[in-house]
């Protein structure tokens, strides 16, 4: 396990050494690297365009790193091309190992003062990369994406996930249909779900989640006892109402965000 420190530790030297003395503080590239009994806490915040996060990727996709890892979090500058930051997750499939220990994957999602839509991708569609990776995740218990993941995230099989914070992104993938149907994460608790928001095109409703596969969620037996918090909703509040009464219990909370930049000339 020694070895394995100091070689987490020469990665996190080489990524802070990737950085130059024009890079503002505040975006300067770093990995924060915590150790418990064996088992590591990475941080890692960087621009996922830089090839230093391609290399971070890859580091730990090593099967001697991945059985290691505890918890990981990528997150960095709101910067990004066409208004799209990609995390570009395809690395860390490089390899065969599997991430047996990982509990926590966090994959910065969009906030509302942010200029670039945050997506999981190469390009723009997320490819079922997701699915792939919770394959190789069997303690996984947490995830945050700013892309919904598609159906083969579903039929990987049980998994002890609490937590699901999830974007729709670019394309929602029936993610809240798929919930619906499926039973695989019976031990789910929370479920902060954004909905499809590009509200700058004129047909961005036709791209959202249909209320029947709402209904068909908040009427799932095995999601009555999950708090549900709902980003954005393109639904009436009557049709609110109406979802909520479909629940005895567990509870909603529904968070409507707006953002405008106006320029100063």
């Amino acid at each position: 396990m020694r070895k394995i420190g100091k070689e987490i530790e020469a990665l996190r030297r080489r990524i802070e050494a990737s950085n130059n003395s024009a890079t503002h503080s505040m975006d300067t590239n770093r990995l924060a690297v915590t150790e418990i009994r064996g088992r590591f806490d990475l941080d890692l915040y960087c621009n996922p365009s830089d090839d230093v996060f391609n290399e971070f990727l890859s580091s730990i996709a090593r099967r001697e790193i991945a059985v290691t890892l505890r918890s990981v979090i990528l997150r960095g500058p709101d910067e990004g091309a066409n208004g799209t930051r990609n995390w570009h997750l395809e690395p860390l499939l490089a390899h065969d190992a599997e991430f047996s220990c990982l509990e926590f994957l966090s994959v910065e999602r969009t906030r509302t003062e942010h200029h670039n839509r945050s997506i999981v991708g190469e390009y723009y569609d997320e490819e079922g990369v997701l699915g792939r990776l919770l394959a190789k995740m069997p303690r996984l218990s947490s995830l945050e994406s700013p892309s919904a993941p598609d159906k083969s995230f579903f039929a990987v099989g049980p998994r002890p996930l609490t937590n699901l914070c999830i974007d729709a992104g670019y394309d929602t993938q029936d993610f809240i249909r798929n919930l619906a149907q499926s039973t695989a994460f019976s031990g789910l608790q929370l479920l902060d779900w954004r909905e499809y928001n590009e509200t700058y095109m004129d047909d961005w409703r036709d791209e959202c989640t249909p209320l029947e596969d709402y209904r068909a969620m908040f009427s799932a037996p095995h999601m009555a006892n999950v708090f549900i918090k709902w980003h954005d909703p393109a639904c009436t509040p009557e049709e609110i109402e109406s979802l909520q009464r479909l629940r005895s219990t567990g509870l909603l909370q529904v968070i409507r965000t707006k953002a405008d930049y106006v320029r100063l000339d």
